[in-house]
């Protein structure tokens, strides 16, 4: 059994913002409220002002029997909370892009956009004994392996945001800087299914030229489970060679594990999911000689 703590702090991260916002939320034209009114809102690259804090700890059991049987289990817990994810904010899963502005980056401080808080990934590998003094009964039932991986992953954090400027301070065409406000609780919903994830009616447009309190990635996505097998019998020829073929099954059971939801308030696709995180069941198979 081993157990560990891992901890980072990140510092001058970069990322794009839009730049010259108005300052404050306001009616009236955005330039009275520009510190550059002289220049239009643009997305800046380069900006070098962001943090990020990570802090996990995990524990593996690992497990090796007699026989050819191994087991080995990891867990871990961790939080990882930023302001960016990279460059260009978001846009991941069919989630808009969005950017802070030099004025509202504090209400982006939240989960990172790839924060997982539990993951659990157990595996079995078997290398079934079985010989015999018979060459041709070996050839059947000797160097055979099986090995098994289930993995469990909690959801992935997305965002709420508006469609429109609606607080009134300029924006840049496709970009999204400003949130809903929260009315209700996003996760009361008694049967959650891919064409309502979450309480859509616990979202509102704040009221015109005002800021939303929902803040950024307050809401997860589905869990993430699979299992892995993998099959494969080897035919040793003499002491250095031999003949291994290999059947490999991912997303054995064909799980579909769901993928985001829409996340802008007033769309048809708001909080409706039309995509997985995973593909469907794959099998490989694949032969191999060793020399």
């Amino acid at each position: 059994m081993e157990a560990s703590y891992f901890g980072s702090k990140g510092t001058k991260l970069t990322a794009q913002i839009i730049d010259d916002t108005a300052l404050v939320a306001g009616a009236g034209p955005v330039a009275n409220r520009q510190l550059y009114p002289q220049f239009a809102p643009y997305v800046l690259n380069g900006f070098n002002e962001f943090s990020s804090w990570y802090d996990g700890g995990a524990l593996k059991l690992d497990k090796r029997m007699g026989r050819g049987l191994t087991f080995l289990v990891g867990y871990t817990y961790s939080k990882n909370l930023d302001y960016v994810d990279n460059l260009s904010n978001g846009g991941v899963g069919g989630q808009p892009t969005s950017n802070p502005t030099r004025f509202n980056s504090k209400l982006n401080k939240g989960p990172a956009g790839f924060d997982i808080r539990h993951v659990l990934v157990g595996s079995v590998v078997w290398s079934i004994p079985g010989r015999t003094a018979h060459r041709a009964i070996d050839a059947a039932i000797a160097g055979w392996t099986a090995g098994n991986v289930v993995t469990f992953h909690s959801g992935l954090p997305f965002s709420v945001f508006l469609a429109s400027d609606n607080e009134n301070i300029g924006s840049v065409g496709g970009r999204f800087p400003e949130y809903a406000s929260v009315v209700g609780d996003p996760n009361a919903i008694s049967n959650r299914t891919p064409l309502k994830w979450f309480n859509t009616s616990g979202f509102a447009i704040p009221p015109l030229y005002t800021v939303g309190n929902a803040g950024r990635n307050i809401l997860r996505t589905d869990t993430m489970v699979n299992d892995d097998l993998s099959l494969a019998k080897s035919w040793r020829f003499g002491e250095h060679r031999g003949f291994e073929l290999r059947g490999e099954f991912f997303n054995l059971f064909n799980h579909a594990n769901f993928g985001y939801p829409g996340g802008t308030v007033g769309t048809s696709q708001f909080g409706t999911i039309s995509s997985t995180l995973n593909p469907g069941r794959q099998v490989q198979v694949a032969a191999k000689v060793h020399f």
